[in-house]
């Protein structure tokens, strides 16, 4: 009995060693360099990875001159006023939304004019106006890890001679992967109607100088100026009215002659293959060239009946004192509406 119970005790012993030797071996697995292979078996550690694509930045606002504009259709369409015969600088402002917070994409404007935008896209690259300069963004709102909102500014050179009535931007917002987002809107370009007569070397004068006149006859071809179009419509009709010439109490008076006048406005030097024929009545108005003038295309004006020259045609009876005789000359123009 005394054996058997020696024996129990010592294996009792023995089993308590086991137990703390793998206790031992245990630790070491977790606190040595060497048993990491040991932990990616029993996959103690793991990476976790996703991926934050790139979002097309929203335009959320645009705005002509500080004004908002509206998607075509909508209640705000700002306006603006050409200046004759030059340019008139407007400026556009975009407001992008950028998600990422990073604003470093870009952003293009493009300009069409209601000739060429249809409906549904009004507006893009295709059409054959021009692209608006845009620098850098000037503003951006948020801190450097909150770039959510961005501001951006274009400014285009209006010409005079584009058509009054509606046009249209396009605002396209990029990131950097190419994705985008585009908006388009619309605005107005007011009616310009101006006829400069006579035009001489890029301005508007008010004196016709119709040379020397010889008494009893007509004197045909006088008087040559330029007459444009620095406007942004048609002109449909050109409407003109004059008094007699005056010097002191002699007077050259305008008076019907042969079934028509002896005073004419003309687009060519010869009288006898149509003018037209100032009414005797000051008041009354007579419309010359049937033509009327067409708008400019280009800086130049190189647009057909666009800018011309007029000649005037006079009858100056006998029996005329000599001096400088002076007369008002009226002409009125009749535009064509905005589209």
């Amino acid at each position: 009995m005394i054996f058997l119970v020696n024996g129990a005790l010592m294996n009792l012993k023995f089993g308590i060693f086991l137990l703390f030797v793998v206790i031992v071996i245990m630790l070491l697995v977790f606190v040595t360099p060497g048993f990491d292979g040991f932990k990616r078996l029993l996959k103690l550690e793991l990476i976790g990875r996703l991926s934050v694509p790139g979002i097309a930045p929203q335009v959320i606002n645009v705005y002509l001159e500080d004004n908002p504009c509206d998607i075509p259709g909508g209640s705000y369409k700002p306006a603006v006023n050409t200046i004759s015969n030059s340019n008139r600088q407007i400026r556009f402002n975009a407001t992008v939304y950028d998600i990422n917070g990073d604003c470093n994409g870009g952003i293009t404007f493009y300009i069409c004019a209601n000739e060429t935008a249809v409906a549904p896209s009004y507006c893009n690259e295709n059409y054959d106006v021009a692209f608006v300069t845009v620098p850098t963004p000037y503003a951006q709102y948020g801190g450097p890890k909150n770039n959510l909102y961005c501001n951006y500014t274009a400014t285009y050179d209006l010409p005079y001679y584009r058509r009054c009535g509606n046009w249209y931007v396009n605002v396209t917002a990029l990131d950097l992967s190419g994705k985008s987002n585009t908006t388009v809107r619309w605005w107005f370009d007011n009616l310009n109607a101006e006829v400069w007569y006579p035009y001489a070397a890029g301005t508007v004068g008010n004196l016709i100088y119709m040379g020397e006149v010889v008494p009893g006859q007509w004197n045909d071809g006088m008087g040559k100026n330029t007459t444009k179009n620095v406007g942004n419509t048609n002109i449909t009709t050109l409407l003109w009215n004059a008094t007699n010439f005056t010097s002191g109490t002699d007077f050259i008076p305008i008076v019907l002659m042969d079934g028509n006048t002896t005073f004419a406005v003309d687009d060519d030097t010869n009288r006898i293959n149509g003018a037209g024929y100032i009414n005797e009545i000051p008041s009354v108005q007579i419309p010359f060239p049937s033509y009327g003038l067409a708008r400019c295309e280009d800086s130049v004006c190189t647009s057909t009946r666009a800018m011309y020259d007029l000649w005037w045609h006079i009858y100056v009876p006998p029996a005329i004192s000599s001096g400088v005789y002076d007369n008002m000359i009226q002409y009125n123009i009749t535009p064509m509406s905005c589209e």
